[in-house]
């Protein structure tokens, strides 16, 4: 099928016919059904993630099946000052769970934003990588030029806090799993999960310092340069390379030696943190400290962050000790503690559990 509004040739990296096919012929009948149902008021439909950016993975088992291995994300736009998300919403849930047991992946469709809204949005790092990187599965042509394209030098300082929590937040549900008998379904949430917590590292890095590259290999590039100038080890190197292989033709085995390479990916990771918050690795409050101060120089420490903390939170604290700092940056600075002085394959403290689901 020809997709109109599509920004690449291909959807996976290696560009695999037996993939590519099956992919593209699922997209077609999701479209189908979309028309189908005929929701109200809904504009667009768009694939976004690694396959609409051309960098979708693809699992080559040892019967020589190549097989689909990302997540699917389908964003969806409805019309300006028209209806409910809610009903949008509601409508593709059917299909979200058909597709999902088909494909044997997450099949996941974002609750219906305007073209206003997803214009304020703008900024975020999701939706400037889903202007550059999607295809159109149902709808007009052009409903994504609402967003207006930024340079990566002008990235939020918050995505690069934000990226960081969430894969050290992987990296926290990676070291359960691994600290127990491990069932075969789980291996692969381990394996995404220590790959991701490497790419988060150098790329939430690269953000830090306005260098961000749009595409895996751009970024890749980027940050063989940067280690170089901030003289990050060698292994830090590697193991971003081996995770971007692992992104494009991703594998089934874990690491023989677990816990001596989630300490790798650990340190790899608290140093990122470090280098973000641009402190050297002290002490624990003192990075802490830092990941706050950093947030008052981008311009990130607002009353707004506040108000926001106070209201998801469902709490007076901020307000009353007047803390600005964006609750990402908080929670970054536990999570951090947590993992760093981890000797052996730390556990979820509940607390920053439940308000990192509250933020997340």
């Amino acid at each position: 099928m020809s997709f109109q509004d599509r920004t690449h040739g291909s959807f996976t990296a290696v560009n695999d016919s037996a993939v590519e096919k099956r992919l593209a012929d699922a997209l077609e009948n999701i479209g189908k059904e979309i028309a189908e149902i005929d929701p109200p008021h809904l504009a667009g439909v768009y694939l976004g993630g690694g396959y609409g950016r051309g960098e979708g993975g693809v699992l080559r088992t040892a019967d020589g099946v190549s097989h689909l291995y990302n997540d699917m994300d389908f964003f969806v736009i409805r019309e300006e000052g028209q209806g409910s998300a809610s009903v949008i919403d509601d409508s593709l849930t059917g299909i979200s769970r058909k597709w999902s047991e088909e494909l044997e992946l997450d099949v996941d469709f974002s609750s219906a934003k305007t073209p206003s809204e997803l214009a304020r949005l703008s900024p975020r790092l999701m939706y400037q990588e889903l202007r550059r990187g999607h295809c159109l599965v149902y709808g007009k042509p052009g409903l994504l030029d609402c967003i207006p394209e930024r340079p990566a030098s002008a990235l939020p300082f918050s995505e690069a806090l934000r990226l960081l929590l969430n894969r050290g937040m992987g990296l926290l549900f990676a070291s359960e799993k691994l600290a127990s008998p491990i069932p075969q379904t789980d291996t692969g949430f381990i394996l995404r999960n220590l790959h991701k917590a490497a790419l988060g590292s150098g790329d939430a890095v690269m953000m830090s310092k306005g260098v961000y590259g749009w595409t895996a290999r751009e970024r890749k590039d980027i940050f063989h340069k940067l280690s170089i100038e901030i003289r990050l080890p060698e292994d830090y190197i590697k193991l971003y390379d081996y995770a971007l292989d692992f992104k494009f033709l991703p594998t089934t085995e874990l690491p023989g030696n677990s816990l001596v390479v989630w300490r790798g990916l650990r340190d790899f990771w608290c140093d990122s943190v470090c280098h973000v918050a641009e402190v050297s690795k002290t002490t624990d409050d003192e990075v802490c400290k830092a990941l706050k101060k950093a947030c008052g120089r981008h311009g990130e420490s607002t009353f707004r962050q506040m108000a926001r903390h106070c209201v998801r939170a469902k709490t007076l604290w901020p307000a009353l000790t007047l803390n600005f700092t964006p609750p990402e940056a908080l929670l970054l600075g536990r999570l951090y503690c947590l993992l760093k002085n981890a000797t052996d394959f730390p556990r979820r403290e509940r607390r920053l559990f439940k308000r990192w689901k509250i933020f997340n």
